[in-house]
């Protein structure tokens, strides 16, 4: 809870406070992992799905901070799209998204040996990785307030849902010895 009720007084003083937003919300992770399993073993796994959190939560952050440009710079607030201009921004943005997939697939090729069907956590990337440049190619074209909500609320909401579906599917789900040969 100390974080959450730190985040906002960041605004005030870094541009980090999107990066520290997500490092709020990907702490879950590991809270999660210990509740389960009682124990510190281990925790490199949540650690890295930690990161995949942060840079995606900084990412869809920053998006969202876009519809707030005016009233940052009026209140002398830290926020990227403020600070570096919207199409800045969003690259920033991308970029985070970018590293968010990147740390996907490390956690993907360090921990392949975790999935019973790792291909499945495979194709969840791929999905998350289409979701995410959807929700860039909204905001590129258009960064009205109905576009920054549709790649915001609607897209980020099926990312975090295919995320939980595909990685639990990917540590669960056994696909037939015929069909998993192929992959």
């Amino acid at each position: 809870m100390l974080l959450f009720i730190i985040y906002p007084y960041l605004k005030r003083h870094t541009y980090f406070s999107h990066l520290f937003l997500g490092l709020t919300l990907g702490i879950g992770v590991g809270g999660g992992y210990l509740a389960i399993t009682g124990n510190f073993e281990n925790l490199i796994y949540p650690l890295i799905l930690c990161f995949f959190v942060m840079f995606w939560v900084a990412g869809f952050d920053i998006i969202y901070a876009i519809q707030d440009v005016k009233f940052d710079r009026e209140q002398n607030l830290y926020s990227v799209p403020a600070k570096f201009g919207v199409r800045n921004a969003l690259r920033i943005s991308l970029l985070f998204h970018l590293v968010s997939i990147g740390i996907l697939i490390l956690f993907y090729v360090l921990f392949q040996s975790l999935f019973s069907s790792a291909f499945m956590f495979g194709l969840g990337i791929a999905i998350i990785a289409l979701l995410l440049i959807y929700e860039h190619k909204i905001c590129y074209s258009d960064v009205s307030e109905a576009a920054i909500q549709k790649a915001f609320f609607t897209t980020n909401a099926v990312v975090g849902v295919c995320f939980l579906v595909f990685l639990f599917l990917g540590l669960y789900f056994i696909l037939p010895n015929h069909i998993n040969c192929v992959f």
